[in-house]
C-alpha cells in the first residue's frame, strides 16, 4: 500500500509536535518506516502548504501535483484536510481515504467558509466511485466538529464510520487510531490478494 498524502486542518502548525498535521504525519511515517509528507522512501521531505490558510486552492493542487496523489495512494485528512480529501475524491481516484473529524458545512464560520471547500454542494456519489474505501474517526466530544457533522458524512458516503468517547479533536501529537485503520487494512488486502493467488492456482489446477 501507498501513504502518500497527509492533510491538516485550518489552523494547523505542521511543524509544531501537538499539531494533527505532525500528528497524522507521525502516525503514517511510523507505520510505513517513511518521512512525514513523502511520497516514497527514497524521496525527500516535501513542505507542505501553510495551514494557517487551509484553503482548497491550495491543498489539492499540492496533493496532486507534488505529492502525486493517484489510484494506489490513501489519504488521510484531518479536520479541514478531511473536506480536502472529499474534495480531491470528487474527480480523483485513491486507493482510500481515512477522514478524521470531517464534515459537510462551515459551522456557521467565515474563518472556515473562505476555505473553498463548501461553496457548492457534494458530489457524494463522485466521492463513493473513487475511493476505493473509506473510514472515518470521529470524537463525541468533539467541540470543533460536532459529531453529527461526521454521521452525516458517513451517511452520505456509506462509510465505516469509528466513533470514540473522548478523543476531542485528536490534536495529540500521536494518532494510534489511524495506524490501526491503516493496518488492518494493509492485512485486508494480504489476505485478499493470498485468496486472490489460491483461486488462480486452483483455477489452473482444474485445467
Amino acid at each position: 500500500m501507498s501513504a502518500k498524502s497527509l492533510t491538516s486542518g485550518m489552523g494547523s502548525n505542521p511543524t509544531s509536535p501537538t499539531s494533527p498535521g505532525t500528528a497524522a504525519s507521525a502516525a503514517l511515517a511510523s507505520f510505513y518506516d517513511l518521512p512525514p509528507h513523502t511520497a516514497d522512501a527514497s524521496s525527500s521531505p516535501i513542505t507542505s502548504p501553510n495551514p494557517d490558510e487551509a484553503y482548497e486552492r491550495t491543498w489539492l493542487p499540492f496533493m496532486r501535483n507534488q505529492l502525486g496523489v493517484d489510484d494506489h495512494t490513501i489519504v488521510v485528512g484531518h479536520s479541514s484536510g478531511a473536506e480536502a480529501a472529499m474534495r480531491l475524491c470528487e474527480d480523483t481516484k485513491v486507493k482510500g481515504i481515512v477522514l478524521v473529524s470531517a464534515c459537510h458545512s462551515d459551522g456557521g464560520m467565515e474563518s472556515e467558509a473562505i476555505s473553498g471547500y463548501y461553496n457548492r454542494p457534494w458530489q457524494w456519489q463522485r466521492i463513493k466511485e473513487n475511493a476505493g474505501w473509506i473510514v472515518q474517526l470521529h470524537s463525541t466530544n468533539d467541540k470543533l466538529v460536532p459529531v453529527a457533522e461526521g454521521r452525516e458524512v458517513a451517511k452520505q458516503l456509506g462509510s465505516e464510520c469509528v466513533e470514540h468517547k473522548n478523543k476531542g479533536h485528536y490534536l495529540k501529537h500521536t494518532m494510534p487510531e489511524v495506524v490501526e485503520v491503516l493496518e488492518r487494512k494493509r492485512k485486508e488486502a494480504e489476505e485478499a490478494a493470498r485468496e486472490a493467488t489460491v483461486a488462480s492456482s486452483d483455477a489452473t489446477t482444474q485445467q
